[in-house]
């Protein structure tokens, strides 16, 4: 009769005491989990971000030398048209050097 008694009581009182106990401990378990999954989601969206303003950044640099080096590049060619134009109006445009006969 004491085992029957004490089966129930341990039926009864002891294993719901211990089921809910164990839920608690596997509720806070996934809380700390999903604070931690959505700490890191939050740093991986914020390095993506900052990739991506960085490779930004980049292109935006990258533009902007290669505006300049079209600029001084179309600068030098009209440069040397000028300077081509110049030697040819003097005579200095071929291999052979003119002799002015005086």
């Amino acid at each position: 009769m004491e085992s029957a008694v004490v089966h129930i009581v341990v039926t009864v009182v002891a294993l719901p005491l211990v089921m809910f106990f164990f839920q608690q401990m596997i509720q806070r378990a996934d809380a700390i989990r999903e604070k931690e999954e959505e700490h890191w989601r939050k740093v991986v969206v914020q390095n993506f971000d900052r990739i991506e303003m960085a490779l930004k950044d980049s292109c935006n640099r990258n533009r902007a030398e290669h505006e300049q080096l079209y600029l001084m590049a179309n600068k030098n060619m009209s440069d040397i048209k000028a300077i081509q134009t110049v030697q040819k109006q003097h005579g200095c445009d071929s291999p052979r050097r003119r002799i002015d006969d005086h």
